[in-house]
């Protein structure tokens, strides 16, 4: 296994200063065992044997649960390849080198889309009604017009769908404008968050994240467990003085397949949010 690299900036770096000493040193672990791009295989106990051979009270439960933290924090973005989980170093490029012409791992850009929720009567997925028994070996992107049919009996299903792809992109467009993680895992965490706590409360929660210490999502999340308990989103003076950007305009945008593609990746457009 190559030499990885430790800055000193890490020492002051608020994403890190956010985290509990366990999920720190289980995230300076993690970069020694990930392959030369950054990905490692997710099982918890795969993880323990290989990160922490002599930590025989450690239990793969507590690792599990610091993976989940340090996603939530934007340093790593889980992922699954055909049922296996997988992980990512959301900014190993900007880091380390990269030696290797090609990852152990899957690459999450290209994973197996998979039809968790909605079928057809034929048990065919609403994405891919209608799926060539003859695939072609060499296959080219499919272009967005290929997005869930807008009419039919799956139209209900298609639009929802499709609303839930422009909360993505509204989110992302967000966390641009603020300095916060973009990578696919905090995306579909803030598409869940918009619907447990009202996508206006999300964005302005971003923004309260991006004016403050830590540009986090595990921030975000404070301000919004908060907000609910106050009854009321806390919106804090900007120190500056500089004009504030209403977290409103972003609810306010639509986005056609190209916008959608340009922000979420092509491979977006085909899977459930």
């Amino acid at each position: 296994m190559p030499t990885r690299l430790i800055k000193e900036s890490i020492c002051l770096s608020d994403t890190i200063n956010q985290l509990s000493w366990f999920e720190e040193v289980l995230f300076l672990r993690l970069l020694t065992v990930c392959d030369d791009y950054g990905r490692m295989d997710a099982r918890p106990q795969i993880l323990k044997g290989r990160m922490f051979p002599l930590k025989d009270d450690l239990r793969a439960d507590q690792i599990r649960r610091g993976l989940e933290s340090l996603q939530d924090a934007g340093l790593v973005s889980l992922y699954e390849v055909q049922g296996k989980p997988y992980l990512q170093v959301v900014t190993w490029e900007k880091h380390q080198a990269i030696r290797t012409k090609k990852s152990k791992y899957p690459d999450p850009h290209t994973s197996e889309n998979k039809c968790l929720q909605m079928k057809t009567d034929a048990d065919k997925c609403d994405r891919h009604p209608n799926p060539n028994p003859n695939p072609n070996p060499d296959p080219k992107p499919t272009p967005p017009e290929s997005a869930p049919a807008r009419e039919g009996p799956d139209a209900a299903a298609a639009a929802r769908w499709r609303e839930d792809m422009a909360v993505k992109a509204r989110i992302v467009d967000a966390c641009r404008a603020w300095g916060l993680p973009t990578d696919p895992g905090n995306v579909d965490r803030g598409l869940q968050l918009a619907r447990e706590y009202s996508e206006p409360w999300l964005l302005d929660a971003i923004r309260i994240a991006g004016e403050g210490p830590a540009k986090s999502w595990k921030y975000v999340e404070g301000v919004l467990r908060r907000a609910r308990e106050t009854g009321s989103m806390q919106l804090p003076k900007r120190q500056d003085g500089g004009k504030r950007v209403a977290a409103q305009q972003y609810g306010q945008r639509e986005y056609d397949d190209a916008d959608l593609t340009e922000r979420l990746g092509l491979d977006a457009l085909f899977r459930e949010g």
